[in-house]
Order: structure tokens, then sequence, then C-alpha cells
């Protein structure tokens, strides 16, 4: 029986077993009992093991454990503590403390604190004799390539030529049964991963099997013989209406083509044709009643076969062991001989050393660490856990201590294992297994809630070791701070949203629940909600989903609210679909004999063509040519420079991301890209991939589901206050004054799946493909382990909240196999209903489970408490400001549509849409026209660079993206500003760090350059100026060339395709200087390698060549309009000063005026503009 955890009583001997439920302090009571075993013990940090599962918990266990001694050593000098746990030790221990906890601060840095993997590397290095392994081993984050390695070499080598049938006929049945290198993947990284399972079912060694196989071709070859003289009969009985009808319907004679052409084979087939029961059995079940059965020969002959075949049953299984087997063996070879370890192979090599009787291991650890603290231990496997019970389970002088929460262990796809927690609690010393019983994250009332809710049924977590202890708010605590309050009323903490969907369809649902929850969002942050007296803001909400699509769809919503907010995963950035995108343009560019590549490419969101554009390209050869070539180049650089250089020129060319950020989630999208390419330059840069090595490497990352290497996880895109989304996996540990969970009314897959892992009495299995009765009950055994794990997710999520948590559900469309059933019904009552729809026909499930048997709703209003827990319906779509109703709309009639219709509706443009039109008569797009001597390769090389200037920073629109974001952050008068703003994107954006210098002389030049008169951007203050002004505003038809002519004064000749919709835009920097507003433009254009190159005229070719000047005025007519509504008696004459183009490149302090191109365009000619834009 578990007791309340006294730090001070508990006994520092033997083994002890924490469990600590959510937001009960668990990091607070390590610390509390690190600074008791110091004192207490004696011992200095480099003597007290602390061990957890993350470089994050890491990091962060070492920060409270530094800091705790801190505190200790104030609490004794200042004689006085708040702190419960510091007044006790205080009052326990005298002030002879302070020097031993001064010691221990000073000689924190030696602390052993690190992550199991860590630790185990750390004592096979030190002892790299013992262990037999060379001390210069290296650690492999990613064994996926060397894995992949091995395989393939099996593949080459199963599949080599041979001239034995039966090795031919073997080949045969695996190409048959669809079993790929992809597939024997997942079966050999599924054993992997959890090494310690067994493997089942045992299955006769292929070899064993020959002896059957002259049996079966003989056989096979009989029927033949036969069939071909007796098909033209069977074709007749068909046709004679006689046959038995319901056994052989009107698809019947494709199914005798299909027979016909798997007799035909040259190799004697091991799979039977998979609707041979059609042409087996008996042949009175060929006819009708009445009618006289067909005599066949064919018939007993194929019966004959089926039997000779039945041994061959099993060789899918064999083929499959054999290769785990032999993959995993080569695998383990190749790893000695290149001196090279996994993770998983560092605690396999200690475990196998420590569970050595003749070893002295174990006696080394326990002299150097005499107590051992093993956070989140509930993610622990079988092979963890061995290692720290032989060191410390025989041992009275030693503590163990293992502080965990059952109910939390929600990694089983990384490998833990909850019934090694379970074996460990039985292990721990009977009166030594400890509860923490206060909750220090929730308000009073969110307390009781969740204790009702998981209070409700005895055994909620489906297992009996696993209890649910309801916890208590500490008496200490102000109970008002973390209530919601609307108004001066205060709302329920747990809120249940009954949602009714028309549609039964899933993706329908989700996205219903999704804009249900967006709407609440919105109400929530309407200002009338309040925690502490102060409004809720975005960053006080998070939203807690399953998976990456689940947060794509909800942040749309979200977003379709006017609510921004923050992608929180711990999956890996390759499951994105910004990856998906990057995997199709690299194979375009890597298999150019596929143009169907190329198409898909350019339709991707990161090289943005839209379908008109397409549809151009592809009714123009010369257009199509041109694309192509880029393709082509690309292609060569590849091959012959490498992937980074492709890659930038790709960058470049394409404007990606300048073409993502047009798209909501901008952010999210670009940093995505940046991620994955620097994932993949840093892959190819070890292993000096072929570009079809490359994408095959991506390939796999992409299909792998098990990565849990922390640099491939989805980055942040932003910090700003915004409302947070989380799979619940990266929520977990963390906590938010509000949660919205919306999604655990979704059921637990049922679908079979190969391989899959069990666990049945003790032991661990790994199916491999069992016949079908067996395998139903190993499915069985899995699913409810499923649901026991989906149930503590539910646990997991409903525990994140401080002040209030609001649960979407549905009735039906799979909810009935649902954590939130389970909860709100009971977990045996979900179970039965997936053992009967595994166990039976989809009819006979419906006899057993009517849809009107299945209640959610009735069993969540039975959990209605009017202080604690609401039921209401949740809230449909809103709009940006005010909810709203829908209303009955007429159907609208069909319509159809060709491609000239693509151009007939309005559009959103810009300054790039209208200058690519001016010359789209030509005979090439003249955004992507192909010019070979445009860049010399030698110019992208980047190593071919000696001086670092301004002139040889990178050309193309990464550099200029680079600098446009610095100078969006730093402030012009703040010099100090420049060198970490420079330093952060330069990493960022993945430039070397020798750029340093340069860029930031660069900065600083321009900011101290006289640009007009003696005018100076340093002379702004951040009041004075707008960075990256957005602008919007209808557009009536014109074209680029139109507005180009009055510009220019020229003649308008010939007719050009005209805009009909929306401008918008970005102005780089608009600043006031002496009452006149200004538009500024940065330009990092190369225009040559010496200063005479960046000369007026020069500029102003420039300027006239990419129709700048088109831009200016279009920017300037922006400018114009908003000035015309917000300055009292606006004058363009009097406010508007100007505009510069400010060619970053040719600035030159030396030179007043240098680098900068200066125009005020007439107001007439803005005028005429703003009448053939459509005035406003």
């Amino acid at each position: 029986m578990a007791k309340k955890l006294n730090i001070f009583e508990a006994p520092l001997a033997g083994i002890s077993l924490v469990e600590a439920g959510a937001g009960t302090g668990k990091t607070y009571n390590i610390a509390s009992l690190y600074i008791r075993v110091i004192l207490e013990k004696r011992l200095m940090p480099a003597n007290i093991l602390v061990l957890t599962f993350t470089n994050a918990a890491t990091a962060e266990l070492k920060s409270r454990l530094r800091q705790r001694i801190k505190d200790s050593i104030e609490a004794f000098q200042s004689g006085n503590s708040d702190d419960g746990f510091l007044s006790e030790l205080t009052s326990r221990f005298d002030s002879s403390s302070i020097p031993i906890l001064k010691k221990a601060l000073y000689e924190f840095d030696e602390a052993e604190i690190s992550t199991i993997h860590g630790f185990c590397q750390q004592l096979i290095r030190e002892n790299a004799l013992t262990f037999n392994i060379s001390p210069q081993f290296e650690v492999l984050s990613d064994d996926s390539t060397l894995l992949q390695d091995e395989i393939d070499k099996f593949w080459r080598d199963f599949f080599h030529p041979s001239d034995s049938e039966f090795r031919k006929s073997i080949q045969l049945f695996v190409a048959d049964e669809g079993l790929t290198p992809d597939k024997f993947r997942d079966y050999i990284q599924a054993k992997i991963k959890k090494n310690y399972s067994v493997l089942i079912p045992e299955a006769i060694e292929t070899d064993e099997l020959e002896i059957h196989f002259e049996e079966v071709r003989e056989a096979f070859m009989r029927i033949k013989k036969v069939f071909d003289s007796e098909k033209a009969h069977l074709n007749s009985l068909y046709k004679s209406g006689t046959m038995n009808g319901n056994k052989y319907r009107a698809t019947f004679p494709d199914y005798i083509k299909d027979f016909s052409q798997w007799l035909s084979s040259e190799i004697v087939p091991l799979k039977p044709f998979d609707k041979i029961h059609l042409f087996s059995g008996s042949s009175k079940e060929w006819v009708n009643k009445g009618n006289t059965a067909p005599n066949f020969d064919f018939v007993e002959l194929v019966n004959e076969y089926l039997e000779t075949v039945e041994p061959f049953k099993q060789l899918s299984t064999s083929v499959i062991r054999s290769a785990i087997q032999s993959v995993i063996k080569n695998y383990e070879l190749e790893k000695a001989r290149l001196g090279v370890l996994t993770y998983d192979d560092l605690l396999q090599k200690v475990a196998e050393l420590v569970l050595d009787q003749d070893s002295d291991v174990r006696g080394i650890l326990r002299a150097k660490y005499p107590v051992a603290l093993i956070d989140e231990f509930q993610d622990t496997d079988p092979i963890q856990y061995s290692i720290f019970k032989s060191v410390y389970s025989k041992s009275e002088s030693t503590a163990l201590f293992m502080i965990g929460d059952p109910k939390q262990a929600i990694y089983s796809f990384r490998g833990a294992d909850i019934h090694t927690y379970i074996r460990a609690k039985e292990d721990a010393h009977s009166d030594q297994v400890y509860l923490l019983e206060d909750n220090y994250r929730s308000n009073p009332d969110m307390i009781q809630a969740v204790n009702k809710l998981f209070s409700k049924e005895k055994n909620i977590f489906q297992m009996e070791e696993i209890e649910f202890n309801p916890v208590n708010f500490p008496g200490s605590r102000d109970p008002v701070k973390a209530f919601l309050f609307k108004d001066s009323e205060n709302i329920p903490p747990l809120q249940f949203l009954s949602l009714s969907p028309e549609s039964n369809l899933v993706q329908d649902i989700r996205e219903a629940v999704s804009e249900s929850v967006a709407a609440e969002v919105a109400e929530l942050l309407s200002g009338n909600y309040q925690i502490d007296g102060e409004r809720v803001n975005s960053s006080d909400i998070a939203i807690l989903v399953d998976n990456h699509s689940e947060a794509t769809e909800m942040q749309r919503s979200l977003l379709d609210a006017g609510v921004k907010s923050i992608l929180r995963s711990r999956n890996s950035v390759y499951k994105s679909n910004e990856s998906k995108e990057l995997y199709l343009i690299l194979s375009a560019i890597a298999e150019l004999t596929f143009e169907d590549h190329i198409r898909a490419a350019l339709s991707t969101e990161a090289i943005g063509f839209t379908a008109g554009e397409i549809l151009r390209v592809l009714e123009d050869e010369s257009k199509w040519s041109g694309i192509y070539a880029h393709f082509q180049k690309l292609n060569k650089l590849w091959r012959s420079k490498g992937f980074s250089v492709m890659i930038e020129e790709l960058r470049h060319v394409f404007s990606v991301e300048k073409n993502l950020a047009a798209y909501e989630n901008a952010e999210r999208r670009i940093t995505n890209v940046q991620h994955i390419i620097e994932l993949l330059r840093k892959a190819d840069a070890e292993y000096q991939f072929a570009p079809s090595a490359l994408l095959r490497y991506f390939r796999n990352k992409q299909s792998d589901s098990s990565s849990e290497n922390d640099e491939e996880l989805v980055r942040l895109e932003s910090d700003d206050d915004l409302v947070q989304i989380a799979t619940i996996h990266a929520s977990k540990g963390l906590e938010y004054p509000i949660v919205f969970c919306p999604f655990l009314w979704k059921g637990i897959k049922t679908t079979d799946e190969k391989p899959f892992s069990f666990y049945d009495s003790g032991v661990t299995y790994l199916d491999l493909g069992t016949e079908e009765a067996k395998r139903k009950e190993h499915r069985f055994k899995k699913i409810k382990d499923d649901l026991a794990e989906e149930i503590r997710l539910s646990y997991v999520a409903l525990t994140r909240s401080k002040s209030a948590c609001f649960v979407h559900f549905v009735n039906g469309s799979g909810s009935e196999f649902s954590s939130l059933s389970a909860l709100a019904e009971g977990e045996k009552l979900v179970q039965q209903r997936l053992k009967d729809k595994l166990f039976n026909t989809p009819g006979i499930y419906k006899k057993l489970h009517p849809k009107e048997s299945f209640r959610l709703n009735e069993s969540i209003n039975s959990l209605y408490n009017k202080d604690v827990i609401s039921i209401r319906d949740g809230r449909i779509k809103t709009g940006r400001v005010e909810l709203f109703k829908k209303k009955d709309q007429p159907i609208p009639p069909v319509q159809i549509f060709s491609r000239k219709d693509l151009s007939k509706f309005p559009v959103i443009t810009s300054f790039s849409a209208l200058s690519g039109k001016l010359t789209e008569s030509e005979s090439t797009l003249d955004e992507y026209a192909f010019d070979y001597d445009e860049i010399n390769e030698s110019e992208i090389t980047s190593k071919s660079v000696e001086v670092l200037s301004r002139f040889t920073l990178p050309k193309g629109a990464h550099t200029g993206t680079l600098l446009h974001t610095i100078f969006e952050e730093v402030e012009f008068d703040n010099p100090e500003s420049f060198s970490p703003v420079v330093e952060q994107q330069l990493q960022r954006l993945g430039f070397e760090a020798r750029w340093q210098q340069t860029v930031e002389k660069l900065i600083e030049d321009t900011v101290t350059h006289n640009l007009i008169d003696d005018f100076q951007l340093s002379g702004l203050n951040f009041k004075d100026y707008l960075v990256e002004m957005e602008f919007h505003f209808p557009v009536k038809n014109t074209s680029g060339q139109s507005l180009l002519d009055s510009i220019r004064n020229q003649v308008a000749i010939g007719s050009h395709s005209s805009v009909c919709g929306y401008m918008k835009g970005f102005i780089d920097l608009i600043f006031n200087h002496r009452d006149k507003y200004f538009i500024l433009d940065y330009k990092s254009n190369y225009l040559g390698d010496t200063q005479e190159d960046y000369a007026p005229e020069r500029l102003k070719q420039e300027i006239e060549h990419s129709n700048y000047d088109l831009q200016y005025h279009i920017y300037t007519l922006a400018l114009h309009r908003f000035l015309g509504q917000n300055v009292e008696d606006y004058s363009y004459e009097k406010h508007f000063g100007g505009v510069i183009y400010l060619f970053l490149r040719g600035v030159n302090t030396d030179k007043k005026g240098s680098g900068v191109f200066f125009d005020k365009p007439d107001l007439k000619v803005i005028e005429e503009l703003n009448s053939k834009m459509g005035a406003s």
C-alpha cells in the first residue's frame, strides 16, 4: 500500500518508488531529496546519480538542483524561509550545513546528471577496456543509412539470379507477397526497437522447405497440362446458366482468364491464385440443385496442389525471420568494423556487463554512486531497468529512488514499457512505495473535476497495479488565483462540449470540431474573460492534438477566426507537408526523364506556379523549354558541385522563401523548409551521397515512425503571444492556464498491421504473421494495451490546465472505441465492443451493438456537477469578431469552366505578378527565362570566394532575405543591437559565421550613410518609422504595361493581359523626416565588383531593367491613399517626401549618396495611376 512521501523520513537505503501524479511537484521533491542526500549522506554532486530521459529534462534538472542548493544556503544564512521543505531543513540541520552546501555548489559542475544513454556512454568510455571496446568509439545518432545498406545487401543477395527452380519460386513468392526493402525495414526496425521481444510464430527454415518443392512442382504442372483442354467446357458450363449463382457470379469469366494467366507462369508459384477456391473443392458445389455435376479433371488436381503447397504457408514468415536475423547480424558486424555504437547499443553493452556475475562493474557503480535518483521512471524499458536493478537490488548500503507516474506512460512507440514499471513497483521494498498527494498546478475545482472523472471506474487504467489516487489542493496556497471568470461569474473548470455534425466522415467531423474550438477560443479572447484579474491572452491557451495533420487543421481554423497560433510538436519535421513538397522537387531535379515530376514540382507552394501559369507553360514549348533548362542546370549542379550548391541555386531561381511567405502560417512553412535543408546538408556532408542515395535517405526518414532524434523535431517558428497548439506527447511536463482537448473522442485503431508487438504473461512478443485465429487473439491483447495507453494520454491531456479545460465530443464515428468513452462509460464496455468488432463480421457486430445502444452523451451528462463540470453544446464556427449562426443558402447552379475561365475572376496581385506579365507575349516567361551565363557555377560555389566583402556576399534571394530580416530587427539608433541580430540571422538562414563581420559592417555603414541631404537612418527613433507595412487595395482592369506607359510617358502599343482584383504588397520601410513621409526599399542586387558599378546612371538602368519604377509608383500610390485617409489636411506635395531605393552593395560612407536612387513621382502620374487602378 503506497503512502504519502515525507522527504525527511523516507529511508536512504534500498529500493524506493515514488508515484508522482500530474502537477504534484515531482521535480521539487527530487531537488529536496537531493539536498537531504548531500547533508545526511555527506555526498557531493559527483557521487549522486541523477538520470532522466531527454536532454531538455536533463538541462532543467541541472538548473533546478543548482538553484535548490543556493536556496538552501540562503535559508540557513537568513534563518527563515516561506518554503515548507527549507523551513524544516533548517530546523533539522544546523549552520554547519552551510560549508557542505557551498562545497556542493562549488563542485556542481561535476554533478552526475544526464540521460540514461548519456550515463551509459560515459561509463563505457571511462571503462573501455572492461567493455572490450575502443575508447575512440563513435556514437551514431542516426543509423538509418547503415541499416538500409544492410537491408539492400540482403535484398540484392536474395534476388541474385539463380539456376535453382526452388530459388526462383521463392523469389516469385516474395514478389507476390509484396515484400519490398521498405517492408523488410519495418520488420527489422520493430525488432531492433524492442530487441528483448520474442519473434512469433516459429517457422521452418527456408532451406528445409525444399524437400516439399518437387511435389508442388509436379502438382502444378499436372493442372497446367489439363486445364487448357477443359477451359472451353468450363466457359460453356458458365454460359448454360446451371452454375451455382451464390458462388459463381458475373465476374467468373474474368477469374477464368486470371487463373489461366496464373498457370502460364514459367516459374512454379508457391502462393496459390487468390480465387483458387472457385476452382477447387467438390464438383457438386459447382451447379445448382437438380443439375448434373461436371466432371472436370483439373478440380481434383487443384485440390492436390493445395495439399502439397500447405507447408509453404509459413514461407512468408520464414523469409522475414531470415531477413531479420541476417540483416541484424551483418548490421552488428558492420558497426563493430566501423567502431560505432547506437544509443540502444550503449544500453545493451552496459546491461550485458552488469548482469555478468563475474563482472565487478556493479561494485564500481555502487561505490561511485551510493544514491541514484531516476526521473520519469515510467518511460523505462526492460534493458534499462535490468541495469539499475542489478546494481542496487542486493545492497542495503545504497539507495535507488525511482520517480515517475505510470498514469503518464505514453511513449510505447519509443520502446517504453509500462509492464517494466509494474515489475519495478513489485521489486521495491513494500514499505517504500510512496505517493505525492498535493497538486500544485490546478485550482481546487479543476482538481476536484479530474478526481471525479478518473474515480468513476475502479480500474480505469485497466491494470490493477495502476491506481488513480485522488489528489488534494495544498492548504498553503491561495485557492482563488487560478480561477477563470467571465466578468464576475466563476466558470466551471471542466467543460464538455457536445457537437452533432451532419456528416459521419471523420475528416468532416474533425473540421467541424476545429471550427468549434476556434469559436470557443475567439470567445475567450473577446475581453470578457479573466484569470486572476487579468484578461485572457492568446498565450494563456493551449490546444492539444494527436498529430501534425490535426494541428494543421486546427491552425487553419484559428486563422479563419482571426487568431494566430504556434505549433509545438514532438513530431519529426520529415513528417511535415513541406517535407513532402521538397521531396517532390528534389525528385524532379534528380529524375529529369520524368517530366510529370517537374510539373508536380512547379505546383508546390515552394515554387508557387498557379494552375493558370502551369497551363500557359505547357501550351508554349519555348516556355516549357526554359523551365526544363532550369531543372537541367540544377541537376548538373547537384552532380558536379553537390547538394549545398544546388539547393542554394534552387532557392534563388524559384524564390522559395518568398513564395512561402505569401501563404498563411508562412513562418511555420519557411522554418520547416530551412530545417529540412539543414538536415539534408548535414547528412550529405557526412555520407557524400549521390542524388539518388540522398533521395532514398530522405524517403526513409519520411517513413520512419520511430525517430527519436531531437535534431529532427519540428522547431518553434515564433516566440510571440500566440495560442499554442501542441501534441499531447509534446505537452507532457508542461502546464497552461486554459487547455482544449478537441479529439479525445476519436476511437483507437483496430486495423490489422504487420508487424505488431503485444504483451502476455511477462513476455513481449513480436507477431510477424501468425495464422488468423491466433493473430486475432494477439491483436486483441495489443488493442487492449493501446486503449490503456490512450486513457493514459487522456490523463496527460486533462491534467495540463491550471484554470480550465474544454473537451469536445461527438456521438459515433468511432468514438465508441475511444478513451473518452472508457472514462465516461467504463473501460470494460469499450473493451467488449472492441473484442466483438475484432472477432465478428460487421453485420453481427451491429446486431450486438446497435447505434442506439451507444450513448456517450448520456454517460457524459451523468458527470455533471454545477460547480466543477459542465456539459453544453459547442459553439459553431465564428467570424473574426462576432459569432454567427449558419443560414440556409440556395445551392448555386453547376457551372462548367474551361481553361480560358481561369483568368476571368478577381485575383490578388502584386508588383512581382504585374512585372512578370509585362513580357508575357514573348516566347518565355520573363521570370523564368533561362540564361546559362546568368550565374556562373564558380560564382555560386562559396569556396571559390577568397575576399570577404559586400561585393562577394552570395548572390540571390537568400541574401536579400538575410539583409531585409536584419534591417527589420535592428534598432537604427542602437549600434549594440547589430551584432546579435546579424549572428542570429546568419545562423537561422544557414550562412557561414565568417560573414559576420562583413554583414555587420554593411549594416553599420548603411545606417550612418548620408542618404539625402545630411539625413541618416541612425537619426531615426523607432517611433519615427514603420517596417514591412502591408497594403491591400482593390484594382480594376489594368495591366503592368499600361501602368508603365503612364510612368515612363510612353504610348501604349498592342494589348496586354489585364488584372482585376486586389493589389497587395509590403513596403520595406516608411519613415518620417521633417514632417514628410518617405518610402525606402533595400536592394541587395549584385551589379558588379567595383564602386563604379553602382554609379547613379547604373542604378537608373537597373531600376528600369527590373521595372522597379513600377514597383515604387505602386508603393507611392498605396502610401498616398493611406496618408489621404489618416493625415489631417493631407497634401501630396507637403507631406510626401519621396522614394529611396538603397542598393546596399553600393553604399560607401566616404561618398555622399552612393548606392542611393531617389525619386519623387509627379503628382499627375500618381493621379493617373490612381484612376487606372480604380480610384479609392
